[in-house]
């Protein structure tokens, strides 16, 4: 092929068409050879994770090499406000779509990252192994928590021991939680801080009620007032103080 030029990105059957270039029969087996060489050896199609490599940012959009014949986009938003892109990272991505409506290959960075910690999100689950995350948003009925890199629904009825009328003071916090339901299909993880909570709670109580003794000076807090008298939380247990020895 001494003499001839070919355009990097471009299949044979496209050069071909391009005016000024003939090839012969070796000449085009050559071509071929080359423009594969090109091409990853991971199988690149729908629902496969492959890996990338990021060329630049346009818009609303990152453009990833995916060793492809098409380049791959990732919506922009699925990196964090904070996250640097820089042309030549590497990055995974989950493909969605071998063409889009511009002829481009649609892919996530997201999904591919949820695939990927899957398994240990499934093994919490099944193991009620307690996990760490960090609250980002409140959104209508709860929170947003983020789990190993993946976001997670926490209720507003599974935030605490009591409803909390002020859900937005959570956000920033990390804090524990456990895994209550899973759907892989529609990527839904709910947690709970309640039930750690609750544990937490009841292994308290065990050990005081192990500690105590009669004659016994503790000192408590007033959890609620009647006529007949006062409930106090001495650590973990209520214990009521009568008003005849208030």
């Amino acid at each position: 092929m001494e003499g001839k030029e070919y355009v990097v990105g471009l299949t044979p059957e496209e050069i071909e068409r391009m005016e000024g270039f003939e090839y012969t029969a070796d000449e085009r087996r050559e071509l071929e050879l080359s423009y594969d060489r090109t091409l990853t050896t991971t199988e690149v199609k729908v629902g496969s994770i492959v890996p990338g490599t990021i060329l630049q940012k346009v818009g609303n959009e990152v453009i990833v090499d995916i060793g492809y014949k098409s380049e791959g986009v990732i919506p922009l938003a699925e990196f964090r406000e904070d996250e640097e892109i820089i042309p030549g990272t590497q990055v995974d991505v989950f493909i969605e779509s071998l063409e889009d409506p511009d002829g481009r290959v649609a892919v996530s960075k997201e999904k591919a990252h949820f695939h990927k910690v899957w398994a240990d999100i499934k093994a919490a689950y099944d193991n009620g192994t307690i996990l760490k995350g960090t609250v980002i948003k409140r959104i209508k009925g709860g929170l947003v928590v983020r789990i190993m890199g993946v976001d997670a629904f926490l209720p507003g009825s599974q935030v605490a021991l009591r409803q909390v009328p002020n859900l937005e003071k959570f956000i920033s916090q990390k804090l524990e939680f456990r895994v209550i339901k899973l759907n892989k299909r529609r990527r839904n993880i709910v947690v709970s801080r309640r039930q750690v909570l609750e544990e937490a709670r009841s292994e308290q109580k065990e050990k005081l009620i192990r500690e105590l003794e009669e004659n016994q000076v503790r000192t408590g807090v007033v959890k609620n007032i009647t006529d007949f008298g006062a409930f106090v939380d001495i650590g973990g247990i209520d214990g009521l103080l009568h008003i005849t020895d208030m």
